[in-house]
């Protein structure tokens, strides 16, 4: 069995450090968060703030980005599935998620997670995670029955059960 992972609230739990990354970047700018919300995202931000300039957009993201870089110490891992990587050979995991690059790139450099080389970057859109089993079945040679996808989306993990694919759901 081939495993892919999620990285943002799979196998790390970064809710709250997100959470807080955006709520410190808004009040630099006089605003706060406008209801309670699971996981605020720059759609979130747009909805509460809909005269907020593409530039204030960037801006804000990039203030939560670099909040996020400096808290790393915050973001909790998943024992479950730091576990299963101890267990399994690094050439058996694959990694994926829908955050940008660079963030990724520092919580796994952070957390010592870093002999795994297949990190496929997603929409999660409905075409985006065909692709994605097409690719994983490309990299690990394999058929698609071979995936077991860990994921906390609800939605991701609907559409994943449609394709054949195995998953387990994370509960954050």
């Amino acid at each position: 069995m081939f495993h892919i992972l999620d990285i943002d609230n799979t196998l790390f739990f970064t809710n709250d450090l997100n959470n807080k990354a955006y709520i410190f970047a808004l009040s630099l700018l006089g605003l706060k968060a406008l209801a309670p919300c699971k996981r605020i995202t720059r759609m979130v931000v747009a909805s509460w703030y809909p005269f907020l300039t593409n530039a204030e957009m960037t801006d804000i993201v990039q203030m939560k980005q670099t909040y996020v870089s400096e808290n790393l110490h915050l973001i909790s891992i998943n024992e479950e599935l730091y576990q299963l990587l101890q267990e399994v050979n690094a050439n058996m995991v694959g990694l994926w998620t829908a955050a940008d690059p660079s963030r990724i790139e520092k919580i796994l450099d952070y957390n010592n997670i870093t002999d795994y080389k297949h990190i496929r970057f997603s929409d999660k859109s409905q075409d985006d995670i065909c692709l994605g089993i097409q690719e994983f079945c490309q990299i690990f040679n394999c058929e698609k029955d071979e995936l077991c996808f860990y994921e906390d989306d609800r939605n991701v993990i609907t559409y994943l059960q449609l394709q054949g694919v195995k998953v387990k759901e994370v509960v954050t």
